[in-house]
């Protein structure tokens, strides 16, 4: 009885394993690190790994494995796992990263800083941090980072940095947490109106606070 248990368990999860397609949106690696478990856990000889594999594959991957790969690579698991790879591996998709990116605003309740990170990190994902010794790459990075973070900020704190001119990203930044901290400690925050030389008034008056604290 045993025995028979554990084959009926074997071919429930084997059935378990969505197909691969190769669209822009799925993750080669995932789903390849599903199989491997799956046969780790049950014990697949390499055979059964790569009939399952190629089993579950299906539209542009399927085409791939029937037009491009042939009889032989298609018979050796490791070799066909290292061609469809090259293909089709990706951490996360080029369009999918640059939708995520177009997409960030500052959600309620999120800080200045906590928005700032978030747009870094997201930008050196789409750039590719890989590219991080051109210097081209590296100043549209700035770039992009400068201009998405200005447009990012909820209204009343842009407004105000827009009004201050910062001329880079850090420097940006530093002006928006400035900001939120001053309009965050007056009741005047609530009418999100300022005239630059209230904003200044506010900012001088975070600053002295912050020089007689670290004093």
């Amino acid at each position: 009885m045993p025995p028979k248990k554990q084959k009926e368990f074997t071919i429930s999860m084997a059935a378990s394993l969505h197909c691969f397609s190769g669209e822009v949106e799925e993750n080669f690696d995932f789903f390849l690190d599903l199989l491997e478990s799956l046969a780790t856990l049950e014990e697949w000889s390499v055979e059964k790994k790569l009939l399952t594999l190629k089993l579950h594959l299906k539209g542009k991957a399927l085409k791939f494995l029937s037009d491009d790969i042939s009889n032989e690579q298609q018979n050796n698991f490791e070799e066909l796992v290292g061609l469809l790879k090259k293909k089709f591996s990706r951490s996360v998709s080029f369009e999918i990263l640059q939708n995520k990116f177009n997409k960030i605003v500052q959600k309620p309740g999120q800080s200045v800083k906590d928005l700032a990170e978030e747009i870094s990190k997201a930008a050196n994902r789409y750039f590719n941090k890989g590219n991080s010794k051109n210097p081209e790459i590296c100043t549209l990075t700035e770039k992009m980072k400068f201009s998405k973070f200005l447009v990012s900020l909820r209204p009343d704190i842009r407004t105000q940095v827009k009004i201050l001119g910062p001329s880079s990203f850090e420097e940006a930044v530093k002006q928006a947490c400035n900001a939120e901290i001053a309009f965050n400690g007056t009741a005047a925050a609530s009418s999100n109106v300022f005239t630059p030389a209230e904003v200044n008034i506010l900012l001088a008056k975070h600053f002295e606070s912050s020089k007689k604290l670290k004093n």
